[in-house]
């Protein structure tokens, strides 16, 4: 059993209730403002560290889910070749690993290849993470980072590789951003993951980028 929570904001509340039936989701995590995204993941990652279950999935409120999210979940990490495992690897951000990520990506498809490794985890959009680790990781995020950049900064510390599933099973949904990034540049429309879809079966073969 894997147990699921939901990072979302107050004005995507519909479509992050509508997202936490589809998945069966143990916990929504609503954020009014108050909070900011990244304390908020750190808020559904405390709570989910408490779960006896040996895994924990947060994903983001505009996420869309294949149809067989669930049982696709159960199979990833049946075979998961890392103890972190992102489920989302989207175009446009950040462009500086574009090309790595593109070609890392096809070279898995042109091999049969179920999974991509690095060392960085560069969206938090859908991540599935052993629950032992969280206290942990909790423990060692910096707080001046985004959420994606501190969890990077914990693994690559503590000699975490991070998972990337070809393909995604999880599609977003390329909304109006509600935060402010630290970067101050826009996010115009084209944030959409790589490739999306579901395998049969699931191994533990991976390709590195």
């Amino acid at each position: 059993m894997i147990t699921i929570g939901i990072v979302a904001h107050e004005q995507r509340r519909t479509i992050a209730e509508q997202l936490a039936a589809t998945v069966n989701a143990h916990i929504v995590s609503i954020d009014n403002g108050t909070l900011g995204c990244d304390n908020n993941h750190k808020r559904v990652y405390s709570e989910l560290a408490q779960s006896d279950t040996e895994w924990v999935c947060v994903l983001e409120d505009d996420v869309v889910p294949v149809i067989t999210f669930t049982g696709q979940l159960h199979k990833i990490a049946t075979v998961a070749p890392t103890n972190i495992v992102s489920l989302y690897a989207g175009r446009t951000r950040p462009p500086q690993f574009q090309a790595r990520l593109g070609q890392a990506i096809h070279k898995a498809e042109e091999n049969n290849c179920c999974f991509i490794t690095a060392d960085r985890l560069l969206s938090a959009q859908g991540v599935l993470i052993r629950t032992a680790l969280i206290p942990d990781m909790l423990a060692n995020l910096k707080r001046w980072l985004p959420i994606d950049e501190a969890i990077s900064r914990w693994a690559q510390r503590a000699h975490h590789l991070i998972a990337y599933t070809v393909p995604s099973i999880i599609e977003h949904r390329d909304l109006p951003t509600l935060i402010r990034h630290r970067d101050n540049k826009p996010r115009p429309p084209g944030r959409t993951a790589w490739t999306v879809g579901t395998r049969s079966t699931w191994t533990a073969d991976t390709i590195p980028w």
